[in-house]
């Protein structure tokens, strides 16, 4: 196969089609004589897609996606007619109509998502289930708002779903991430296709990978592996939509054209499905039933004040309900049943189809009244994993009360309950009623961590054998490790997965299980395997791999496919990874287990020798253009490392004699890397804070810095219940003959949320023979602060003349903030530049 310029294969259409059907047909599907229908013929038209007079938006989509394909292919326009219009040659039937129904289908004698390929003399019929929504529908290059005519990703398109898997099935069309270098296909002037019925739905009926189901266009940030506002996104961007962006420079026209290219992209890998949210639905009573807020929007909710509802035990503001309370209860049964009746959500509520949600907030400070109480399990309460069951019976409790109230006046609704945290595992002394679903959270990714995957299967195993006949959705964490080295602020080692995927997801077939959340959703050959999966859990994920490889990188396959089982191997291998006390596996990955113990130099020099033969390989434009994708997505990624070495490593002081004491600065622990030469960072004081001697304080984009001359760095920004200071201070040595002069200090920290990671700190040193401390705050200057364009780094330098600060054997920060316990900022690192006196 030598893939073409443009991502298009030139090979003879024929024998694409033939391989198709041999491994894609099934037992389920009409045995009968394969049927040859001409499509195109000497690269012209010899077909007509034909649609009812008034067609849905599904069919509708489903035409111009089947046009714009087989032009693609062939390089031929397929005329689309309404049905009261003239054709020739071969029907193509797309949706429903009245010649379907001659053939004894109609759109209601299908099944929810169900949708049928049939070959018939002289006709093809490519046809769903689909929601009875006639709007037109607009389609086009030209129109980047279009996409807000199609249907809903969640909406029935059964036709959608005939015609994508018709392309995939008997024209060898793939589609592998949604940029303009996504998509391979073959190209022929003659296409003749053949085969017997298809009669399926998507195995998997709830299909969801959150974000990007709304706003499509951050489907690569989801996929990704670099933090939400890293330019390396826009570089990628630059790679992955270069016709796009020549097209629409900039702004809200670029952002809609991409949003409607990664929403195609979506539906047809079949995304999608029934409609149902389940998540913490409980923060919206805090401006109903708490408190009147200040902001105008929020106080127009407030119904009154019903501080019994919120859980007891706590001094202010609560950080849970009281899910005992008969008021409260009574009140949630109403809202699930105003819900039911057609009326909006109200503010914070969690709903969507036939189900509502019933959820705790996020964290595990649960009222602490006696009848709270007496439903937890104390002996779960000594649980070690995150995944357990000390509130279970208190909170599937709760959820029977309103369950139990809601199917006496709706009955066919569910509530829609998570298995997660405390209230993992299947209750013990609970039956749940019959209208409630759950859905269970599922570490799928941690692949290492063997005893958390033996707790997972485990509370897994006693809901699917238990509740058999109950509607059972699933939450699967993708979103590990990246997210942890997210809000750490450090790179991860990438967390390749495909054949444990294939594992759990043959174990959900076993059990009947059918719909699946995903928090996160890749990397990209996840996201390929992953939604295969979804469509068709008895895939192998070894053939998928080999296809993903060769027919994306073409001839750079071999090499890529050995990167990514490389990486998959060392990422899944426990070995790898060191041991706690006891022998286990800590559950996430940390920045020591990245670079210490699995992105080691020896690998990551084997690595780079794979991604060079990948170079010297790679021949057209287009596997050029992918693999640059790729480097800029991943490789690089991995080459940076630790987001410090991107702060740091272009600061050189090339003089004689100059030592850099580098400081890894974070809670709990205060500790020296091996950079600063075995000195540690000592923690000094750390008590509350007492006045304010504000100096200047100053903005650079979204980050404010605040430089204080007071005795005490006394933060202004931030509202912490017993506000803290952080005083540290980094030994020296002793000051040799030489003399020692100071020439900067910087002060480095990471964050996700530029908006809360501030910082407001003083620095000073010590005289090495009186001992006295001197303030140096005052050299630094405003322009000496810089910062990276997508907020994902700060430095804060401050640098001194020759001879101004000398002879001195400690240097101390005074963090008032401080960074180390601000939301989102949790790394910092203070890099002390010296040398001997001039």
């Amino acid at each position: 196969m030598n893939p073409a310029s443009n991502g298009a294969t030139t090979v003879p259409f024929c024998v694409y089609a033939a391989a198709a059907i041999l491994v894609s047909l099934s037992s389920a599907q009409v045995a009968a004589r394969d049927l040859q229908l001409s499509i195109v013929r000497d690269g012209a038209s010899v077909s007509s897609m034909i649609l009812a007079d008034n067609p849905t938006r599904a069919a509708q989509l489903a035409a111009f996606e089947l046009q714009r394909h087989l032009k693609l292919i062939t390089g031929a326009d397929v005329p689309v007619v309404r049905e009261a219009g003239p054709t020739d040659g071969t029907r193509i039937l797309v949706g429903a109509s009245a010649a379907t129904e001659k053939q004894g289908l109609k759109n209601d004698s299908l099944k929810p998502q169900e949708y049928i390929i049939r070959f018939a003399p002289g006709t093809l019929v490519l046809m769903g289930r689909d929601k009875e929504d006639f709007a037109e529908v607009k389609y086009g290059e030209d129109d980047p708002f279009a996409f807000g005519t199609w249907p809903d990703l969640f909406d029935e398109q059964g036709t959608l779903y005939a015609v994508y898997d018709f392309l995939e099935r008997f024209c060898n069309v793939r589609w592998f991430n949604p940029t303009e270098l996504g998509i391979d296909y073959p190209q022929t002037k003659n296409l003749t296709v053949k085969g017997t019925e298809v009669r399926r739905s998507p195995a998997f009926e709830y299909r969801d990978i959150g974000w990007p189901m709304g706003m499509s266009e951050v489907y690569n940030m989801v996929t990704g592996l670099w933090p939400p506002k890293s330019p390396q996104l826009d570089e990628a961007d630059a790679l992955g939509y270069a016709d796009l962006k020549r097209k629409y420079p900039g702004g809200w026209q670029y952002v809609h054209a991409k949003r409607g290219m990664n929403r195609l992209f979506l539906h047809r890998m079949r995304a999608g499905g029934v409609k149902y949210q389940a998540n913490h639905s409980f923060y919206g009573y805090y401006d109903r039933f708490w408190a009147k807020s200040a902001d105008p929007k929020a106080a127009s909710v407030f119904v009154g004040s019903k501080p019994e509802w919120f859980a007891h035990g706590y001094d202010n503001k609560p950080p849970q309900m009281c899910y005992t309370n008969p008021e409260f209860i009574q009140q949630v049964t109403q809202d699930a049943r105003d819900y039911f009746d057609g009326k909006d959500k109200l503010q914070g509520a969690v709903a969507s189809g036939d189900y509502f949600a019933l959820v705790p907030m996020d964290n595990s400070a649960y009222c602490k009244c006696d009848k709270c109480q007496a439903r937890m399990d104390s002996e779960e309460a000594k649980s070690p994993f995150f995944s357990n069951g000390y509130a279970s019976d208190y909170v599937f409790g709760f959820a029977n009360e309103v369950a139990r109230a809601v199917k006496q006046t709706h009955p066919g609704k569910r509530l829609a309950t998570l298995a997660y945290a405390d209230y993992a595992y299947y209750p013990k002394r609970v039956r749940l009623e019959s209208n409630i679903a759950v859905q269970l959270c599922l570490h799928m990714r941690n692949t290492y961590a063997t005893e958390l995957q033996q707790n997972d299967v485990k509370f897994y195993d006693s809901w699917v054998t238990k509740e058999k006949d109950r509607p059972i959705f699933l939450w699967l964490y993708y979103c590990f490790p990246a997210e942890v080295g997210h809000g750490g602020g450090w790179n991860v080692f990438p967390g390749f997965f495909a054949h444990r995927i294939e594992r759990w997801f043959k174990r959900f077939h076993r059990d009947g299980i059918r719909s699946a959340f995903f928090n996160g959703f890749g990397q990209e050959v996840e996201a390929f395997v992953t939604f295969k999966l979804l469509d068709d859990p008895t895939r192998d994920v070894d053939q998928l791999l080999d296809e993903y490889f060769a027919r994306y990188y073409g001839a750079a396959a071999k090499p890529m496919k050995s990167f990514y089982l490389t990486v998959e191997g060392i990422y899944g291998d426990p070995g790898n990874y060191p041991r706690l006390e006891g022998g286990k596996i800590l559950g996430h990955q940390s920045e020591e287990m990245a670079w210490k113990f699995l992105g080691t130099p020896e690998r990551m020099a084997d690595l780079g020798s794979l991604v060079v033969k990948a170079r010297e390989l790679a021949k057209t434009d287009t596997e050029k253009r992918r693999l640059a994708l790729f480097e800029k997505e991943i490789w690089e990624y991995m080459k940076t490392g630790p987001y410090r070495t991107v702060v740091v490593e272009h600061l050189e002081f090339p003089d004689r004699g100059v030592e850099l004491q580098r400081i890894m600065y974070r809670q709990p622990e205060m500790s020296g890397d091996d950079a600063a030469q075995g000195r540690e960072f000592i923690l000094e004081t750390e008590g509350s804070y007492f006045n304010w001697g504000g100096k200047t304080i100053f903005h650079k984009g979204n980050t404010i810095v605040g430089l204080t001359d007071g005795d005490v760095a006394e933060s202004l920004f931030f509202h912490h219940s017993q506000p803290m200071e952080v005083t540290a201070r980094c030994e020296l040595g002793e000051v040799t003959a030489e003399g020692r002069e100071l020439r900067q200090i910087r002060l480095c920290w990471t964050m996700e949320d530029s908006q809360r990671s501030r910082a407001n700190i003083k620095f000073a040193v010590r005289d090495a023979k009186a001992q006295d401390w001197r303030d140096v705050t005052g050299f630094l200057q405003v322009d000496q602060w810089e910062g990276a364009k997508a907020d994902c780094y700060r430095v804060l330098t401050v640098s001194f003349p020759s001879g101004a600060v000398t002879n001195f054997d400690a240097v101390r920060l005074i963090d008032g903030a401080p960074l180390a316990k601000l939301y989102y900022t949790r790394f910092t690192e203070i890099d002390v530049v010296t040398g001997p006196q001039k």
